[in-house]
């Protein structure tokens, strides 16, 4: 019996040692090429996820539509100012702007304008929306991709760090992950300034510098670590977390017993099981960054949609600001819907479930 226990003891470990000796990436990418080739496109799913991301616009639409129509002042106010204006000039100004349709008529005429790709007409500007959106989207989708980069990374090795460290440094860096998710974008913007702006001047305090490339990366550098952080603290927060929870379990136990290498058990088991939740907290990353980059812009004087859609809210430009809220909400809906899509191609147990 114990020769029998002995040599299934020895199969085990050879079984688990070969399994763990196959390239990580094939490992970690695997389901994805095998689901695809059999022919099993989860064509409902993904036609419901898409369903149900147009039904998110389209009442994020109706929402943004109805509260600036709610707001205080009139397009009439805005556009003629408060100076004295005949009957004549605020009726010419109506009938433009077809204010005396009713509400549901306007939402209408306005959501056809951007199937179209028509968004309006912004006054405060004089041109149309859909030029400024392409002015200045560039520049917050280049801030949000490079903010989007520092929290990956940093991310990751803080969560991988608080969760296989379990002594004195694991413990500093959950403790500056709870303080650094609980200080605002704009106070890490303004402390970023005075640290390296002024006492330490390594980076510029504002502008985008030229139109190349390296330039941006450069005047874009404080500003990205800035708004990376909020980010940053979710994905540790959530991979320490689920790296801990894998770590207890039995097959992580029984291969660390067997004396398998900790890299191989970490890149096999532990990243790989931990793909999918991580996964699906990026769509929180990616909202936290977008949102919190008119915040940024503000702080750092960066001419990108957040500090037109400031612009627009003090002016009361209606068109503006509808434009730019869609543009961004369309955007985060698009990118979590994606993810969405990802995750089921990741995850085995939704497979299995559909099957």
């Amino acid at each position: 019996m114990a020769q029998k226990s002995l040599a299934s003891l020895s199969e085990q470990q050879m079984l688990l040692s070969r399994r763990l000796s196959l390239p990580i990436i094939k490992r970690l990418f695997s389901p994805f090429p095998r689901f695809v080739a059999s022919g099993a496109l989860p064509v409902r799913a993904v036609i419901r996820r898409l369903m149900s991301s147009l039904m998110t616009v389209l009442f994020l639409s109706a929402l943004t539509f109805l509260l600036v129509r709610l707001a205080p002042g009139s397009i009439v106010d805005s556009i003629l100012g408060m100076t004295e204006r005949t009957a004549e000039q605020a009726a010419a100004v109506r009938a433009a702007y077809h204010l005396d349709d009713p509400l549901f008529v306007q939402y209408l005429r306005w959501l056809g304008g951007i199937a179209r790709g028509d968004f309006g007409q912004s006054f405060m500007l004089n041109e149309p929306v859909i030029d400024v959106i392409r002015r200045d989207f560039p520049v917050s989708i280049f801030l949000s991709a490079y903010s989007f980069v520092f929290s990956m990374i940093v991310g990751f090795l803080l969560g991988v760090i608080a969760a296989l460290r379990h002594g004195w440094c694991g413990r500093a860096v959950l403790v500056a992950i709870t303080f650094a998710s609980s200080i605002p974008t704009f106070a890490n913007g303004l402390m970023l300034l005075w640290l390296f702006g002024i006492m330490v001047p390594l980076f510029p305090v504002i502008g985008l510098g030229n139109p190349t490339f390296l330039s941006r990366v450069y005047h874009l550098t404080l500003p990205a670590i800035a708004l990376s952080i909020p980010g940053a603290a979710i994905l540790a927060r959530t991979l320490a977390h689920v790296l801990h929870v894998i770590y207890h379990e039995e097959f992580v136990l029984f291969a660390r017993s067997r004396g398998i290498d900790p890299v191989r058990i970490f890149m096999a088991y532990g990243l790989r099981n931990a793909l999918v939740p991580v996964i699906s907290v990026l769509g929180l990353v990616i909202s936290t960054t977008l949102v919190g980059s008119v915040l940024v812009e503000m702080t750092f004087s960066l001419h990108g949609l957040g500090m037109a859609l400031v612009d627009a809210i003090e002016n009361k430009d209606g068109a503006l600001v509808q434009g730019i809220t869609m543009i961004v909400a369309i955007t985060i809906v698009t990118m979590n819907a994606l993810l969405d899509i990802v995750c089921y191609f990741a995850d085995p147990r939704m497979r299995e479930k559909k099957s």
